[in-house]
């Protein structure tokens, strides 16, 4: 395995471990008597074993106009249990995808966890909010995947900035990085188009401007938005 791959399958691996965490501690506390052995015995481990649709799931829940915490949580380890197979697999790309889908159901689970230990009884409207805000995967998907490589980008930034390397233009630490940026974001989104990378690491860079400026020529300012002489 390349170190480039072996790099994004960590990380792969740490956010599943931290979401699996979030629904296991969030079922102990529904199911009361629970805990995570009973957990893989009586969810996890049969929404392994057979066809278990995220979406399928939610669309049933809004039908019935019903998306409390129990079903959150259900619906967060069936998008989990689709990541781990799409991984095993081989399709990185639907294996993220799956991935954010579980991590965006376990934190609803858990924020309406917190609401309601403030404030008794407001599981009633947190539910009904996640119902009429609920998309399909896409925006929040792609939002969180954009995240990711944004990071990406910046750390190859003062990477390289620490060790001394300098640029006059914000395109010329695009071309630089890509060598070990482009390949990283295939793996994270396998459908992104090669001629969309400078303008859309541009982007990012300068959004983030104020984390890597000092790596750029000091006969330049960079204001964030664009680049003016001194």
């Amino acid at each position: 395995m390349e170190p480039k791959d072996k790099e994004t399958d960590q990380l792969f691996q740490k956010f599943q471990k931290s979401i699996y965490k979030t629904i296991v501690s969030e079922y102990v506390e529904i199911w009361h008597a629970g805990n995570e052995e009973s957990f893989v015995r009586e969810i996890f481990g049969p929404m392994i074993l057979r066809r278990t649709s995220g979406d399928e799931f939610v669309e049933e829940c809004r039908t019935k106009n019903s998306l409390y915490r129990r079903e959150q949580v259900l619906i967060a380890c069936a998008y989990l249990t689709e990541s781990v197979k799409s991984k095993a697999f081989g399709q990185d790309h639907l294996a993220w995808t799956y991935l954010m889908d579980a991590q965006r159901f376990a934190s609803m689970a858990l924020y309406a966890n917190q609401l309601q230990r403030e404030m008794p009884g407001i599981e009633e409207e947190v539910a009904a909010e996640a119902v009429k805000s609920h998309k399909r995967k896409g925006g929040q998907v792609s939002n969180k995947v954009n995240r990711l490589i944004a990071d990406k980008a910046v750390a190859l930034i003062k990477a390289r900035g620490e060790q001394g390397e300098r640029w006059a233009k914000i395109y010329e630490a695009v071309r630089a990085i890509k060598p070990e940026l482009w390949p990283f974001m295939l793996q994270t989104d396998p459908e992104r188009l090669e001629k969309n990378y400078k303008r859309s690491i541009r982007d990012h860079l300068t959004k983030r401007s104020s984390e890597i400026s000092q790596f750029f020529s000091k006969e330049k300012q960079w204001t964030g938005e664009k680049w003016n002489r001194n």
